[in-house]
């Protein structure tokens, strides 16, 4: 069995995004990554429930 030691420098419980992503294009680019990702699926939602015809087409929509 070994045992493991940990410095200073590795996170601990209650760190913020600030500390943790310290590099502002880092940080801009994950921002914009969530909002794409964000966007993804909430247009495939949309698509399921108005059945633009994309994915869905509109005779299968939930709102048909």
């Amino acid at each position: 069995m070994s045992t493991t030691t940990y410095s200073s420098k590795h996170r601990v419980q209650g760190e913020t995004q600030e500390s943790i992503v310290t590099r502002p294009v880092a940080r801009k680019v994950l921002a914009v990554s969530r909002v794409v990702i964000g966007f993804t699926f909430l247009w495939a939602f949309l698509d399921k429930l108005f059945g633009f015809g994309f994915a869905t087409p509109s005779s299968r929509a939930w709102i048909n």
